[in-house]
């Protein structure tokens, strides 16, 4: 079951799509409680290029 489209991307480019387009759900992520949807969300910045995480206070 191998299936492709003419939208696949790689992981990185859509990471980078991701945090251009939505920088907001990303942030909403990052606060959340559940440990795997902060992780999801920290993974996705890191290889979006993002350098440096802003710790929540």
């Amino acid at each position: 079951m191998n299936m492709m489209t003419s939208n696949d991307i790689s992981f990185i480019p859509w990471a980078k799509q991701t945090c251009t387009k939505h920088p907001e759900i990303l942030d909403h992520m990052r606060k959340s409680i559940d440990p795997l949807e902060r992780a999801i969300a920290v993974r996705i910045l890191k290889n979006a290029g993002v350098k440096e995480l802003q710790k929540e206070k």
